[in-house]
């Protein structure tokens, strides 16, 4: 699914629950719309994080082909291998920042990257409300979703999120400037 696409889908859900949670309110069903509250905080979650695995995956599996220029065949190969089912394995998710996430990439672009971080603000806190972001839908998946307390809003989660996408979407441009340099 293209970038765009999914972020366009994310946003849909939101509008619709907006109007969901509106009628609710309207018609007086208050109980009824903090169950829609809380059910749709943590599907937003959900649905967030599998964004940012999907757009992440695809990116670097883009990346590969284009700067290997190698047959499909051994792309294949390495997005089976490497690549798919291996994202809880690029971050260290309780550090709360990339660094283990870039140093996979090896030490100068470790060191590359870790200092456009500490030069951009703004970089910095979409890294943290990414982390912030996954870890929560690590402890959503594996803490039992139907009885966890989530304990965020959807507008504390659609802030997070909104916050994230610039390190996420804007991650393949920042490989292609180390390469470039």
């Amino acid at each position: 699914m293209p970038q765009n696409q999914a972020a366009d889908t994310i946003g849909q859900l939101v509008a619709e629950y907006r109007e969901l949670a509106q009628f609710l309110d309207s018609a007086g069903e208050y109980s009824l719309k903090l169950s829609v509250d809380s059910s749709f905080a943590k599907t937003l979650v959900v649905s967030a994080a599998s964004y940012f695995e999907a757009c992440l995956t695809e990116s670097l599996i883009e990346l590969y082909s284009e700067q290997t220029n190698l047959p499909e065949v051994l792309v294949h190969f390495v997005r089976n291998l490497a690549i798919e089912r291996r994202y809880f394995q690029w971050f260290d998710w309780s550090s709360g920042n990339a660094n283990s996430f870039f140093g996979k990439f090896g030490g100068e672009f470790r060191a590359f990257m870790r200092n456009k971080v500490s030069n951009d603000v703004s970089l910095q806190n979409s890294i943290k409300a990414f982390i912030e972001l996954e870890n929560l839908r690590n402890e959503l998946v594996h803490g039992n979703y139907a009885t966890f307390q989530l304990n965020r809003s959807v507008d504390d989660i659609l802030c997070l999120y909104k916050k994230a996408v610039k390190f996420v979407e804007g991650f393949p441009e920042e490989i292609r400037t180390y390469l470039n340099r």
